[in-house]
């Protein structure tokens, strides 16, 4: 957080693109995975001694299983477990990698998340391009985003029929819920969007 801050401070600005929590859930399952059986060259010495246990944990995790997610995830000891606790929570607010996240953290990660220049939710990637198109001066067409795997999402939509992986994410759940609300146009800006159609419609 204070790494965001210093910057944002220093009039720098911020943009950012947030994911599904359980997409982000099952991305990171599939990463140490991976891990386990082959090097990944963006993760660090630090970051592979952090996730190294959980790595281990999850190498031999069947992904198209749901008994074999809810297994792992209820198995998996404190430290594998804190690896994957609202990540996306944690990025915002902690000071440390091994700091832990709670309910009251919320408020703070979105209003950090306020002096962001651009917030963009990857269900609504149309509007992320068109934003940061217009802040670059740019066409939307050099500005590609990335898609989601459909392997990927198969894995989230059974990770969301798990309590334990609700639990895991909960802050996530709840920052995701709120910010994807906050994003939501508010009834005047929609009357003038469709105002401008009909306008356009008529001519």
């Amino acid at each position: 957080m204070r790494n965001y801050e210093e910057f944002l401070d220093k009039g720098f600005k911020a943009i950012v693109l947030l994911t599904d929590p359980y997409y982000e859930l099952a991305l990171r399952i599939f990463l140490l995975k991976r891990m386990a059986k082959t090097q990944i060259s963006f993760f660090g010495d630090r970051d592979k001694i952090i996730l190294a246990p959980a790595a281990e944990h999850f190498a031999d995790i069947d992904l198209e299983s749901e008994a074999s997610l809810k297994s792992a995830l209820k198995k998996a000891s404190e430290n594998v477990r804190n690896v994957l606790l609202s990540p996306v929570t944690r990025q915002l607010v902690a000071t440390t990698p091994e700091q832990l996240v709670k309910r009251s953290d919320v408020a703070a990660a979105i209003d950090l998340l306020s002096r962001f220049t651009i917030v963009g939710h990857d269900a609504d990637g149309l509007h992320f391009q068109d934003a940061i198109g217009e802040l670059l001066g740019i066409s939307i067409g050099d500005l590609p985003l990335p898609s989601r795997h459909s392997a990927l999402e198969d894995v989230a939509a059974r990770l969301r029929s798990l309590h334990i992986a609700e639990l895991i994410l909960e802050e996530d759940l709840i920052f995701d819920h709120y910010v994807r609300e906050a994003m939501k146009p508010t009834a005047p800006e929609l009357h003038k969007a469709n105002a401008s159609r009909h306008a356009q419609n008529s001519h």
